[in-house]
């Protein structure tokens, strides 16, 4: 695991148990954005499951909590807009 990265499950209203990685660089955070990792993989990720979280970033009020909590409104978006995951 990357050095200063944070992992945390997350279960869908589906039952589906989603495992959600934060990393930064951390001689730079909170600088830029964090990257997460998400198994399995949720549409449009990159290879590895790396996606990208469309937040603002505000190094004086963005936090690993943050990313999570966008994390978790994505999965429920999709799992909402499935057929017979409501």
């Amino acid at each position: 695991m990357i050095q200063g990265a944070r992992e945390r499950g997350v279960v869908s209203r589906a039952g589906t148990l989603y495992r959600v990685t934060v990393a930064a660089e951390m001689d730079m955070y909170p600088t830029p954005a964090p990257w997460v990792w998400v198994t399995p993989t949720l549409p449009g990720a990159r290879d590895g499951g790396k996606v990208r979280i469309d937040e603002p970033w505000g190094v004086d009020r963005s936090r690993f909590a943050s990313v999570i909590a966008a994390v978790v409104a994505r999965i429920v978006a999709l799992h909402c807009a499935a057929p017979g995951t409501a």
